[in-house]
């Protein structure tokens, strides 16, 4: 529909192109009203509660972080987020893997994975070893908690606490060694 333009006195302007003064004016775009004023718009009672609603589903959709690094806000959910394949660029130890070796996380929000070191040992020569993983969050989703099993044999569980986690960069620490972080980049 093209829209209707009235003047300040509430005239139809008979042009399909409307000349516009100083003067107040309406716009009707179906069932949107809006009122102009020097350059200043005024939306009326129908439109500030369609405005408001969608500000409320907007911010209802938003997922508050807890993680010291960020994000502060976030549309996908921590289990939407963790949810992937991880490529661990830092390792625990304070280095990151050797060049021609991998270690890939792969989480899904069920609270299983599985994590896959691939070890050069030689050119054209690797050993690779998957273990499986359970994770849980901790009671304020801060702290992830993961169970390791290879082979059937549980070889323990660590506690981590996230310090970042986007949709492409994700960081954790041991919290009883703070110097001991792991790194993490996405896989696609």
């Amino acid at each position: 529909h093209a829209p209707h333009a009235y003047t300040a006195t509430n005239h139809p302007v008979e042009s399909s192109q409307p000349r516009y003064s100083n003067a107040n004016f309406v716009i009707f775009f179906d069932s949107l009203k809006i009122s102009f004023n020097l350059n200043k718009l005024y939306l009326y009672k129908p439109m500030k509660m369609r405005l408001f609603a969608v500000i409320c589903v907007a911010l209802a959709t938003l997922q508050g972080c807890t993680y010291s690094e960020g994000p502060n806000l976030s549309f996908r959910s921590k289990a939407g987020r963790l949810d992937g394949r991880w490529n661990c660029t830092f390792l625990e130890a304070g280095s990151a893997p050797k060049i021609g070796d991998s270690l890939i996380y792969t989480f899904d929000k069920k609270g299983t994975g599985t994590a896959v070191t691939k070890t050069q040992m030689s050119p054209g020569i690797y050993n690779t070893a998957s273990v499986d993983l359970k994770w849980v969050w901790g009671e304020t989703k801060e702290n992830i908690s993961i169970e390791q099993t290879w082979s059937g044999v549980k070889l323990g569980t660590k506690v981590y606490r996230i310090l970042r986690m986007t949709n492409k960069e994700m960081w954790w620490e041991n919290p009883s060694d703070k110097t001991k972080r792991i790194e993490f980049t996405s896989v696609k």
